[in-house]
């Protein structure tokens, strides 16, 4: 199955979840959009907005940590398109919480700010936050093989095991790409 034709069926299931009659904004279905182009980003939000709950141990708090504060890049394409990491994962605004695992903006930039100095991070905590599964043969819905790079060489391990280290780019995607895509930082200053 093409990008297209997966976006178009998880459009459909939106819709029909989305026209259900639950007014309830806490069970909101997931969504997806793009655009004809394929050289516009295709915007996938979680299946699920954060719950507040801790996920692999990492806490929703009311304050980012400090003791960890390292920013990741993340790019991932998908059928020739790139994915727009959104805005706001790990982010719950009716909680009024942010895990140590958010995004602020839409440039594929990670935060990762704990109140702990002697826990690692991997790329899985992430998508756990974001509430995606990751591995070899999956990302953000997508099924089938998943190529990893980490600053431009090949992770042949599984890409959820990738270690989130400072300023560090990782790209993943179905393919392979001659010339993989930057993350923009400027966000950060």
């Amino acid at each position: 199955m093409n990008i297209r034709s997966w976006t178009l069926a998880l459009l459909c299931i939106a819709a029909a979840l989305t026209g259900c009659g639950d007014d309830d904004s806490t069970t909101a279905a997931p969504t997806a959009a793009t655009t004809a182009a394929s050289t516009e980003p295709l915007f996938i939000s979680g299946p699920a907005a954060p719950s507040g709950d801790p996920v692999r141990g990492i806490a929703c708090e009311s304050s980012e940590g400090v003791a960890t504060h390292i920013h990741t890049g993340l790019a991932i394409v998908l059928d020739g398109t790139r994915v727009t990491i959104p805005s706001d994962i790990g982010i719950d605004t009716r909680r009024a919480c942010l895990y140590w695992l958010h995004t602020h903006a839409d440039q594929g930039v990670m935060h990762v700010e704990s109140p702990l100095a002697d826990r690692a991070f991997t790329l899985g905590d992430f998508f756990a936050v974001w509430g995606y599964p990751l591995s070899k043969d999956g990302v953000v819905g997508y099924t089938g093989p998943v190529t990893a790079w980490v600053d431009g060489k090949a992770w042949t391990d599984d890409p959820a095991s990738i270690p989130l280290v400072d300023r560090q780019t990782i790209v993943l995607s179905d393919a392979d790409i001659a010339d993989p895509p930057a993350v923009d930082f400027s966000e950060l200053g």
